[in-house]
Parts: C-alpha cells; structure tokens; sequence
C-alpha cells in the first residue's frame, strides 16, 4: 500500500520525476537498517581506543569512511533499482562456479567477523549494566536471535520501526554522555577535516614504559575503516530497497535513487555524531582525572572492559547510558547480519534456509570463537578479537565493493543509467583508498608478529603465499571485464532502462510508466516484502 511503502503504482508525482518530501519520508526505513553497522560494538571499540590513545587526531578518518560509505550505499541503491537484482544476485549471474562460491564464502565469513564483535559487545554491555562474566553474557547472546525472529514475524515494517528506534535509543544515550563531557570545539573540528594526518605512534609496537603492545594510529585507522564500510552491508542495503517496488522508467528511477540517497544521508550523519561522541566520551574519561601511563594504557587496549570504572568519572549516569547504548547496538547488529546472511546464501547459492535455522547457525559460529578467547585469552584477548575482526573486514571489503562498482560503470547491466561524471570518479577513488589502506596494513598485520624461529620463517612462507593469493584474487575481481547483460538476464527491465531498446520516459498516465508491483526481476515478490526467508 502506498501509505505503508511509498509512492505506489500509479503515483503521477513518480511517473513525472516529481521531487516531493511527502514522498521521500516514504521511503524511510532501509537506510536506518543499513546504518545500525556503522554503530556496532566493533565501532565502539574501535572509537574509544582512538579517543583514548589519539584524542581527536583520527575523526577525520570517521568523516571521511562516513562520506564514502554514504556513496557506497547510494551505488548498492542504484544497481538494485536499476537492475532488480541485489548485490550478491549479480555477483553470482556475472562470476564462474568456482569464483561465484568463493566470494559467497567470503560474505559468509565477513558476516560472521562482523558477528563476533556483537556477540561480545552485548557480553560487556550485559557486565555493566547487571554484573554477569563476559563469558556468561557470550552464552547468553545465543537467545538473543529469537528476539529479531519476533520482530521479522510482525512484517519489514515492524523490523524497520524497531532498528529506528534503536537508532534513536543510542543517540540519546550519547547526547546524555556529552553533557558529562567537555571538548574543545576547535580541536573537535581540527580532527575531523586533517585528513590524511596520522599521530604518533603510526606503526604498533612495544610501548617502553609498560612492555604491553599497543596499537599504532594507522592501525586504528583502518580498524576504523573495517568497523564502519563493512561488506555484507552492501549486500543487505541492495537487497533492502528491493522490499519495495521497483520503478519503471529511468526518469522514476533517478528520482527513487534519490529518495533513498537522503534517506541513508540522514541515517548516516546520525550515526557519525553517535561516533564522535564516543571518541569524544574517550578522551573526556582519560584527561577528566591524572590517571598513570599504565592506566591509560589499560584503557586504551582493553577500552570496553575499563569503560565501567572510567565512565563513572564522568558521572554517575554515564556507565548505564554507554551500558544501554552498547546493548542496543549489539543487538540490531546481530539482527541486520542475520539479515544480510540470508541474502547472501540466496543471492549467491540459490539456498533457502528458514530464518531460525539462519540465525541459530550464524550466532552459534560467532560464540564459539568469542567463548574460546574470552575462556583462554580473558577479557583482554576478546578486546583484541574485536578490533582483528575489524582489520579482516576491511581486507574483505574489496570483494564487495569492487564488484558493485564494476556493475554500476557497466552499460551492459545499467543501460541509461550507468554511474558516469564525478560519482565514477568519487568511486574508483574510494575503492583505491580501501585497496591502499589494505596493501599498506596487510604486511605488518601478517609478518608483525613473525620471528627467526624454524616456526616464525615457516609461518612467514604461509603468510607469503597468502598475501600473494589475496593480492592475486583481488587484481582478478578488479580486472575482470564484466560480461553480465541485463538484456539477457531481464529483457523487459532492460527495454525499461536502455535507449536502444525501448523509449527513455513515456506519458505518466501511461500504464508503462507506473511502478512494478514487483521488484522487476528474477524472483520478484511484489507487494513490497521481503523475500520468503526474510
């Protein structure tokens, strides 16, 4: 229905290419989806280390993986109103057998790096907030997917209203942690537009007062990077606008493409101030009191676990409003990446699982690493699992992104509207920036740890043969000439979309120019649900 889904068919405001901001909030609710993985746990870890260690030095590199992952999002948008088809559906149309289930299995394990932080962030959240171990709140997080069975039942409604509550529960939350704290303004907006400035220590290394290992600020940058873009996001958000019709003509669709771009631009810049303010929560808790440089360094390797007693120095109502904030987060993220794995599966093996069956299998992978660390390695070894799983989803997110980049340039999949003028160019620039970052991280996150031991030089030929194996298997997914062709795949979409085939725009009373009731596709629904596992 319109008033539940936005414009429907027959809307003349859509078939006329008419902007309207009644329209647009109809469109509401993806994007907040989509959002809740730039505010799991994995970011907040990620942002009290640098707040903690590098005070505001690295918000630029928040602003900037923000602005990139907004772009990202607007080309996940694009391919799926354009084609009718989402991310993981094209991938495994355009790649060979053998490359299509080693990409799927890539997504698979992005989805579960992308887990674990959850798992262990709801674990902490659940000490602060009612005292229990870590590694009772790892076991307790298994029950924690019946709660988004419950919510998925209800309808993609009921789900979208939930997440954007969330969303909402968490910028309170830190709107309340502010005003515990005070920052300089200056500096604030100094660290968020020095772009490319890296404060020392730039490479990790052994800190000489404590002997405790502490992280170098481009490591942090990229943890930062991998905490915000993450790939099965891509995967999910594509997959998210298709729940709604897909339009018919280029002119609706640009417009549709639209709607949704300020959708995610809104839910986007909620989830930058969410990120800022705990950077800024972090260096509040660490200058607020003289505190020892063993103390600090504590708090910067092990930031959720100390976050309890350094927050109380901000106040008394700071410790329950991060508690809650970190609870909240944990658990729309597992919710989202339940949701994304099913797209996932389906998209690239044409496998359905039902929904409990889904979620039981991804949380249950995820808890049994977080369990083992947090047994093995205490508290401290799930902070460090955390931000690893941030660095490997940033070396994973080439699989993802350089795929859909390819797809969006190509006529052949995107007709009349294939990506061209400065948003090519902004994102070749930003798929080269996340290959960089990797190339540049990789080396001292495989050989770092390596000595001159029989075991360290055979552990470096393996890490050797894997860097070769990733850089080799990234340059294939990025030279390879895309030969997937809507006009096989979809004739009637592509007449839709191509001048050649058909004709650009059309009357708006004519039935051609209404949107389809369907997402246009293989496999449409119709009827703006979700597809029959979601």
């Amino acid at each position: 229905p319109e008033e539940a889904w936005g414009p429907g068919p027959g809307s003349r405001a859509l078939a006329q290419g008419k902007f309207r901001w009644r329209d647009c909030l109809k469109f509401t609710g993806p994007g907040f989806l989509m959002a809740i993985a730039y505010i799991d746990p994995g970011n907040f870890e990620s942002d009290l280390a640098a707040g903690a260690q590098f005070q505001y030095s690295l918000l630029w590199v928040l602003l900037v993986a923000t602005l990139g992952g907004w772009l990202i999002q607007v080309l996940t948008v694009k391919l799926a109103t354009g084609t009718g088809l989402h991310l993981a559906q094209a991938c495994a149309k355009e790649y060979p057998y053998r490359v299509k289930l080693a990409l799927w299995v890539v997504a698979e394990l992005a989805i579960i790096a992308s887990d674990i932080p959850e798992v262990i962030g709801t674990a902490f959240a659940l000490n602060m907030l009612f005292g229990l171990r870590v590694y009772v709140g790892v076991v307790l997080t298994g029950f924690s997917v019946m709660v988004f069975l419950l919510i998925q039942h209800l309808g993609a409604r009921a789900l979208e209203l939930f997440f954007g509550c969330i969303v909402g529960i968490i910028s309170l939350c830190y709107v309340g942690e502010l005003m515990y704290c005070t920052a300089d303004v200056g500096e604030v907006m100094k660290g968020l537009f020095a772009v490319g400035w890296f404060e020392s220590p730039v490479v990790s290394g052994v800190d000489k007062e404590t002997g405790e290992w502490m992280d170098g600020s481009a490591y942090i940058a990229v943890s930062l990077l991998g905490a915000l873009v993450m790939p099965h996001n891509l995967f999910l958000h594509s997959a998210l606008v298709l729940a709604r019709p897909v339009p018919r003509t280029v002119k609706e669709t640009k417009l549709v493409v639209l709607y949704n771009a300020l959708e995610s631009g809104g839910a986007l810049a909620i989830s930058l101030f969410i990120n800022v303010a705990v950077v800024i929560t972090a260096h509040a808790a660490v200058t607020r009191v003289a505190l020892s440089h063993e103390e600090k360094v504590n708090f910067i390797n092990e930031p959720l676990q100390h976050a309890p007693d350094m927050l109380t120095i901000l106040g008394n109502a700071a410790r329950p409003l991060f508690g809650v904030a970190l609870l909240a987060s944990g658990q729309s993220s597992t919710m989202t990446g339940t949701l994304a794995g099913q797209y996932v599966m389906e998209g690239f093996i044409d496998l359905k699982l039902n929904p409990a069956m889904r979620a039981f299998v991804t949380r249950m992978v995820a808890i049994v690493p977080s369990l083992l660390v947090t047994l093995v390695a205490g508290e401290k070894g799930s902070e460090d699992l955390i931000k690893l799983c941030s660095v490997i989803l940033s070396f994973q997110l080439p699989y993802a992104l350089i795929p859909l980049v390819k797809f969006v340039m190509a006529e052949s999949v995107m007709g009349d509207l294939k990506l061209s003028g400065w948003m090519k160019h902004a994102s070749l620039f930003s798929g080269a920036c996340v290959v960089a970052a990797n190339l540049y991280l990789l080396p001292s996150v495989i050989f770092g740890s390596l000595d001159s031991s029989p075991m360290g030089i055979l552990m470096g030929v393996f890490a050797s043969l894997f860097v070769v194996g990733y850089l080799g298997s990234v340059v294939y997914v990025g030279w390879k000439k895309v030969t997937l062709s809507l006009a096989t795949v979809d004739p009637s979409r592509w007449k839709d979309i191509s001048k050649e085939c058909g004709r650009l725009g059309g009357d708006a009373d004519d039935e051609e120019t209404v949107l389809l009731a369907g997402n246009g596709g293989e496999g449409g629904k119709g009827e703006g649900s979700f597809p029959d596992t979601a």
